[in-house]
């Protein structure tokens, strides 16, 4: 399930095209809705994260190659990533131990720059994602800076993240 945000700003109407994953903008002519934001989004403070050491996870060469193509696919064409995250392939046992799994793959790149792939394969990999987990994408307002995050459990699944409060959610995706 995905669900969208009501973003006004200065008089604007801000929307997120999932499709090409874009933001535009057009003249505000109803009140934001955004009674269905989580609570947890709204109050980033009850999200927790966990501080430990990288274990090694076992990765298959199915999940290595599945990574590298999300790769490929943020930086040359958005509509795959878009069709890739309604996967469910259930390979790690959390979103923590996918986050793990990912950050060993792409360790030589920079992991700020790859939070849409590393959240979508955290989505799709996820066993507990469907039940507990949510994706979410949001803009740095007044600046169109984006970014992607996943939240299972209540727990912030990427300890290095800790720029997601800044951020406005403009969607959300739900198992």
């Amino acid at each position: 399930m995905i669900s969208t945000f009501d973003i006004a700003y200065k008089g604007f109407f801000l929307s997120f095209n999932k499709w090409i994953g874009i933001t535009y903008f057009s003249k505000c002519i109803r009140k934001p809705n955004n009674e269905t934001i989580p609570n947890q989004i709204l109050n980033p403070f009850i999200v927790h994260t966990r501080i430990t050491p990288s274990p090694k996870v076992n990765i298959s060469s199915f999940a290595t190659i599945y990574a590298l193509l999300l790769l490929w696919a943020a930086k040359h064409c958005y509509p795959i990533i878009y069709l890739l995250s309604h996967l469910r392939l259930q390979l790690f046992v959390d979103a923590q131990q996918a986050s793990w799994a990912f950050q060993q793959i792409t360790k030589n790149e920079q992991q700020k720059l790859l939070c849409l792939p590393r959240s979508v394969f955290i989505a799709t990999t996820s066993k507990r994602f469907k039940e507990y987990g949510a994706m979410y994408i949001g803009i740095f307002l007044p600046s169109r800076n984006m970014h992607a995050w996943v939240i299972e459990d209540n727990l912030q699944t990427d300890e290095w993240d800790n720029y997601w409060i800044l951020y406005q959610p403009l969607m959300m995706m739900c198992g």
